[in-house]
């Protein structure tokens, strides 16, 4: 507000929140983790930075279609993930992305459990 009255024109809004990730393929997954798992709120935020980084890394990789995700991508992707990443880091990433592979399986998206495929990387 203070922006506002100083500089004429100058509109200081909050930024518009981002959907969900992989909200079209997962609508009920967050609820999922609230309701069947009972995590409290600062936990699911967690999950949604994770799975965004995820769903970022899918997308510059081509693979729109979850359910043609291979393990040699999941794999690539905690390769590439932990080196941005520390050890605790790409520990709960890694824990992030299994527990919503094994989601994708039990609701019929994929038709093999992957969650198996993403392990931490040794470092």
């Amino acid at each position: 507000q203070m922006l506002d009255l100083l500089i004429p024109g100058s509109s200081h809004r909050r930024p518009t929140p981002r959907p969900l990730p992989f909200i079209e393929t997962a609508p009920g997954f967050f609820d999922h983790l609230h309701e069947e798992r009972g995590l409290r709120e600062a936990s699911i935020e967690l999950y949604v930075h994770n799975l965004r980084r995820f769903e970022e890394y899918l997308s510059r990789a081509g693979q729109r279609d979850l359910s043609a995700v291979s393990p040699s991508v999941l794999s690539t992707f905690t390769i590439e993930s932990a080196n941005a990443l520390g050890k605790g880091a790409i520990g709960s990433l890694c824990s992030h992305v299994r527990v919503f592979l094994s989601y994708l399986y039990r609701e019929g998206v994929l038709s093999r459990d992957l969650s198996e495929s993403v392990n931490r990387p040794r470092m």
